[in-house]
């Protein structure tokens, strides 16, 4: 009878990993990814994008998606409390106020409105801040280097270009 050759057995990662020199290839493959892991959590994230996120999470469903507002059809529509939540864009009156006010707002909520809650025991105050760059990112580029707090008067008189 004739002795059939044996199959060669396939190494198994582990033994692969083990032979030399693979030691060396995995452990940077290893670190490589770890350091992009890194880079992205780290650098790449921006308080714009980490406002987006956290906007994403908590704020989206009263002030709509891209801060629209809960009613874009009538920003000035109003319920029992008083205004529906406004437009975070620059199509509402966000822009009227400083990002101290807005931070505050948020973390303390509206003293005129209940539906506006105070997010203190949620958020930290770099949350709120990044909040605001987010909601900063929704506005024209005139609106933002020329118009927000005190200076949206002189805006409002003499109109927006980029409205």
């Amino acid at each position: 009878m004739k002795h059939l050759p044996k199959k060669k057995k396939k190494d198994s990662t582990i033994s692969r990993i083990k032979k030399p020199g693979n030691t060396k290839l995995v452990f940077g493959a290893v670190l490589v990814s770890a350091l992009f892991i890194f880079y992205f959590q780290f650098f790449a994230s921006t308080p714009v994008t980490r406002g987006e996120e956290i906007y994403n999470t908590y704020c989206v469903a009263c002030h709509g998606v891209r801060g629209v507002g809960e009613n874009p059809e009538d920003i000035y529509a109003m319920d029992e409390y008083g205004f529906v939540a406004p437009p975070m864009d620059d199509t509402g009156h966000a822009w009227h106020h400083t990002d101290e006010q807005l931070i505050r707002m948020t973390l303390e909520g509206s003293p005129r409105n209940p539906r506006m809650a105070a997010w203190k025991h949620v958020l930290t105050q770099e949350d709120a801040e990044d909040v605001v760059e987010y909601i900063k990112s929704l506005w024209s580029p005139y609106i933002r280097e020329n118009c927000q707090g005190p200076r949206h008067m002189e805006c409002m008189r003499i109109g927006s270009p980029a409205q």
